[in-house]
């Protein structure tokens, strides 16, 4: 309070604040009880902003206007009055085009000496740096509406908008990619052991790696899904082929006193279509990576890991 001349709250400037952390640090290497004063003005530069951002009252130097800061503000205009978007499209595209008019204005003093090669440049300088795929696209859609804009303001050539491309953007760009079929078989033979925690951890693995089974289906498994003699199990998407009959039964419902219908299915044979085809892929998958493939010994319920 005392260095700055505060008797009332007011805006400090930086100038002011860093005048007198000069001042402060002359007086700590004065005074005997300071232990250290090497960064004595740097923190009392931090205390001091620190304070006055608190009550509102620290004055900012107001940044250098940036070359073609009417066009952008025009172009701002445009979007929120004629085109309607919503004021957070407007902030994004002001700041995507910014950016790009901060980075041409460096290199020329006019808009209509811009071409796409520019553009261009500009978009892979970025996807080189920091910003990722979804950005740039973002930033070149941003891009194209701004052009598209100053082709009717007569600012540039007229269909340079056309010429300006993002990068494709996928639909499942964003999903991480699953481990290789190494590092599962590694994971698989890293599985250890006979204490029923790591033979229901093996047997669990076995199922979502070569059988390609779902959590959810791993989950629902119950003993009766598996033929243990033929080494097969059923669940839901399996091929089936059933043999048998069609019955309907008929009742009379005694709220209603309607007559009712009910169709079953009576099944005298039933065959899994396709299993043996896929269990010798899978058994020839695994075993192409030293997995162990042979057939299981007399299963026991008791030993059963799940």
């Amino acid at each position: 309070m005392r260095l700055l001349k505060l008797t009332e709250l007011r805006d400090v400037s930086l100038e002011e604040i860093q005048r007198a952390a000069r001042c402060w640090a002359r007086e700590q290497r004065t005074n005997p009880k300071a232990q250290s004063y090497g960064n004595s003005a740097s923190f009392f530069v931090y205390a001091a902003k620190k304070w006055l951002r608190f009550h509102g009252r620290l004055k900012r130097p107001s940044a250098p206007p940036m070359r073609f800061a009417d066009q952008l503000n025009y172009f701002a205009r445009y979007m929120a009055e004629e085109q309607g978007f919503s004021p957070y499209s407007v902030r994004s595209h002001c700041a995507k085009t910014s950016k790009f008019l901060e980075w041409f204005g460096e290199r020329h003093r006019l808009l209509t000496r811009a071409k796409i090669e520019d553009v261009d440049e500009f978009l892979a300088m970025k996807g080189a740096g920091r910003w990722s795929r979804r950005s740039v696209s973002v930033a070149a859609q941003a891009l194209r509406a701004f052009f598209r804009y100053a082709e009717t303001r007569g600012w540039c050539a007229t269909g340079f908008a056309k010429g300006i491309q993002g990068p494709k953007i996928y639909k499942y760009e964003g999903v991480p990619g699953g481990p290789s079929w190494e590092q599962v078989c590694r994971l698989l033979r890293s599985v250890k052991g006979s204490n029923p925690a790591v033979r229901r951890a093996r047997a669990i693995l076995s199922l979502l790696a070569i059988y390609g089974l779902r959590t959810g289906e791993v989950s629902r498994l119950m003993l009766r899904d598996f033929d243990w003699r033929e080494e097969e199990y059923v669940r839901k998407g399996t091929k089936l082929y059933i043999e048998g009959k069609l019955q309907t039964t008929s009742w009379q419902d005694r709220q209603s006193g309607e007559k009712k219908y009910r169709t079953e299915i009576v099944a005298r044979d039933l065959v899994l279509l396709g299993s043996c085809e896929n269990r010798q892929n899978a058994t020839a998958q695994a075993a192409g990576h030293g997995l162990d493939t042979e057939p299981s010994p007399a299963v026991v319920e008791d030993n059963i890991p799940f």
